[in-house]
C-alpha cells in the first residue's frame, strides 16, 4: 500500500466509502486523509472499481495542528481565540490570528479531541 492510494474497510467492499491514504508508518499502519488513527493494512481492500480520483476530490482531515502549521509559515505565532456553548451544551471555539488578517479555524472540542467544524462558521457563534 502506498500514499494517495483509494481503499474501503473490507467489510463495506460492496459500496462503503472511499478513502485516500495519507501515510504509511514504517511498521505498516496506515493512516487515512479523512480519519483520525493508525490502521492496519490488512483491513483494506483497494478501491479499484471507482477509477482514478484527483486529489482534492475526497474529503481531507484538518486539524489544529494542521492550521497552526500554516499559521507558522505565514509568520502566524499569537492569535485570538473565542470559545462559545452550542444550544446543545457542546463547546466551539474560533481561533484567527491576533492583529493581522490570516484563517480563521472553526473547531469543537469533544473530551481531549479537537474536530475541524466543516462549515467554517462555529454552531451558536454571532460571527456571520
Amino acid at each position: 500500500m502506498k500514499i494517495g492510494s483509494l481503499v474501503r474497510f473490507c467489510s463495506e467492499k460492496n459500496g462503503g466509502p472511499v478513502h485516500r491514504v495519507a501515510d504509511v508508518a514504517p511498521g505498516g499502519m496506515v493512516e487515512l486523509e479523512d480519519m483520525v488513527g493508525h490502521f492496519a493494512p490488512h483491513l483494506f481492500d483497494f478501491a479499484d472499481d471507482i477509477g482514478d480520483i484527483p486529489p482534492g476530490a475526497l474529503p481531507v482531515r484538518d486539524t489544529l495542528e494542521a492550521y497552526f502549521e500554516r499559521a507558522e509559515m505565514q509568520g502566524v505565532i499569537d492569535f485570538h481565540l473565542r470559545i462559545m456553548r452550542t444550544p446543545e451544551g457542546k463547546l466551539d471555539f474560533y481561533i484567527h490570528p491576533q492583529n493581522q488578517n490570516g484563517e480563521t479555524g472553526d473547531f469543537t472540542v469533544s473530551g481531549t479531541s479537537v474536530e475541524k467544524i466543516k462549515n467554517n462558521v462555529a454552531a451558536g457563534s454571532s460571527r456571520q
